[in-house]
């Protein structure tokens, strides 16, 4: 996908070099050696060992003895004209993703619907959702701008910089409209209130790679399960005998039990299993799944799910299997109708503390109940399910409240959730003319949501190390669009397309925005920058490339273990 964005760009190059009549020596399909050679005129055609994107390589396209002056050579071209294959890559790419988007909307390609969901687990926390916004609301404009689809409302929240937004929407064929302030605390960084599109959710259990890789040489090398057996009593002796530092020992325990939260599923299920049911009882959100593991706590319970057949190969075909896995019992602490009489402003409907968290142990000495400290999870859990229906003066940090608290036994299987949801679509026929016309829009758009999505990321406000990946990162989300369909994947294809065009604009030397500035220069100066002037600003441009190149793949690496 992201080879053929790049080959498409290349072929633009060449084809607009020949439009004004400069020559290519080489153009290849790939990097590397070439495999396959053609020789047409003064250009080499080759197919290399390794096809991933490709690159041309003009006549006379650096300065110095080389260059002779002849006709043909690029840079003894007029600067003007010397532009116009330098902005043949992006524009390929520009029409490349127009005609991807032309064809989806030709083929009835339909975007979620404005209709939003809130998850009940963040409602406490959810902008939307204290706003006066429910489940089943449609947002039909924000700011003044229509939302027809709930990718233009993620679009005109996200760049709303955290500014006071005017939502308006209906509800039971009633128009409504709120004031809301976006959250700046989302993941990414970006602007959001707390809403997803509607539609049919199902839990994925995700797993890391250095989780997999280390269930897989746990199987290989202990199998029996004596390794841990003899470590534990290694342990347990050394604690015995004072060797090991009393906080060491929690640490430890504390990374142990994290562990077990994120990764004790490995050893049943696999990674993108899609959870259907729990013994029988349909489940679709994560509070869903939790509640109904509740109720068999430290028992084992029959998991339906719907699992790859050949996830690196066929991410899209799938088949039901059903796993037997233990239940891990656990608690949520709910503090409901928190008042503060002294400010009303900080009352709160509800609170929740998730007794598993390792976390929770560190930050019990903020928390208080009827002034009574407690000087672990346990006891805390245990004084709170002794409240009943009373009411008690709770304190966190110092800020004290009147709540009522209820104990929520809940279930875990031991993985890191993720959700896979069907949407609800925004069904719409159209002609050839108005498929024309819907694809422009979106290509104007994703132009106009990438350029603001630069700007916010160099002025701070969007971090970098979560909105930008490379080729590792674009290759994983390529390969969860494919499990939503060819519409998704195609979709994806077309905006990373558009980004390449605007990528390669932006005046960075040695990418093509970089050429177009030197070349302006020179059609403005009549002659062009110093030889080694040019060279300095390349070599800059260069290590910025290849530095930015490695800080982002290191973070798609990191996403991946």
């Amino acid at each position: 996908m992201l080879a053929v964005s790049i080959f498409i760009h290349e072929l633009g190059h060449l084809l607009c070099g020949m439009l004004v009549g400069v020559k290519a020596r080489i153009f290849s399909m790939g990097y590397g050696r070439g495999i396959w050679k053609k020789k047409i005129g003064e250009t080499t055609y080759q197919i290399t060992a390794i096809p991933l994107g490709g690159y041309v390589m003009f006549k006379g396209d650096e300065y110095g003895k080389k260059l002779k002056g002849e006709p043909g050579e690029l840079l003894s071209t007029p600067p003007l004209k010397r532009m116009i294959p330098v902005l043949g890559g992006p524009f390929a790419n520009l029409i490349l993703g127009f005609l991807l988007l032309f064809i989806l909307e030709l083929t009835g390609d339909n975007s979620p619907s404005n209709k939003i969901f809130i998850d009940p687990s963040i409602e406490s926390v959810s902008q939307a959702y204290k706003s006066g916004l429910r489940t089943g609301d449609r947002i039909t404009s924000i700011n003044g701008n229509n939302t027809e689809n709930f990718e233009e409302l993620f679009t005109e929240i996200a760049l709303s910089k955290g500014d006071p937004i005017q939502v308006t929407y209906l509800r039971d064929g009633q128009q409504n409209s709120v004031s809301i302030v976006p959250s700046m605390y989302s993941s990414g960084g970006r602007p959001a209130i707390g809403v997803e599109p509607a539609g049919e959710r199902r839990v994925v259990a995700t797993f890391t790679y250095g989780e997999q890789i280390s269930e897989w040489l746990n199987q290989k090398l202990n199998q029996s399960g004596e390794a841990d057996q003899f470590f534990e009593k290694q342990l347990q002796d050394q604690v015995a005998e004072g060797l090991i530092p009393e906080e060491v020992v929690k640490k430890y325990e504390e990374q142990t039990q994290s562990k077990e939260l994120k990764s004790r599923a490995v050893q049943y299920l696999n990674d993108g299993d899609v959870i259907l049911a729990v013994n029988g009882v349909d489940v679709g959100t994560i509070p869903e799944l939790q509640k109904e593991l509740g109720k068999y706590q430290n028992k084992s319970v029959q998991i339906l799910v719907d699992r790859k057949t050949y996830p690196l190969i066929t991410p899209w075909l799938t088949e039901r299997k059903e796993i037997t896995v233990p239940v891990i019992a656990a608690d949520v602490i709910e503090f409901k109708n928190l008042r503060n009489n002294e400010f009303p402003i900080l009352n709160q409907e509800i609170l929740s503390l998730p007794a598993y968290d390792p976390e929770l142990s560190k930050r019990l000495g903020n928390i208080r109940i009827n002034d009574t400290f407690y000087k672990d999870v346990p006891s805390l859990v245990a004084a709170a399910k002794n409240v009943g229906s009373n009411t008690v003066k709770v304190s966190f940090s110092g800020r004290e409240y009147l709540s009522e608290i209820n104990v929520r036994p809940i279930g875990l299987l031991g993985f890191k959730p993720s959700i896979k949801f069907v949407a609800e679509y925004h069904n719409k026929e159209q002609s050839v003319g108005e498929a024309l016309v819907g694809a422009g829009n979106k290509v104007y758009q994703n132009v106009a949501t990438t350029l603001k999505g630069i700007g916010m990321l160099f002025s701070g406000l969007l971090s970098p190390k979560d909105n930008l990946s490379g080729p590792i990162g674009i290759v994983q989300v390529a390969g969860l669009s494919l499990e939503y369909g060819w519409q998704t994947y195609l979709d994806f294809v077309a905006k990373i397309s558009i980004a390449l065009m605007i990528m390669n604009l932006l005046p960075i030397p040695v990418a093509d925005g970089g050429h177009i500035v030197m070349y302006a220069y020179e059609a403005i100066a009549g002659r062009p920058l110093p030889r080694k002037v040019m060279e300095a600003i390349f070599r800059v441009g260069f290590f910025f490339l290849i530095g930015l190149g490695i800080y982002v793949s290191f973070h798609d690496v990191l996403r991946f273990f």
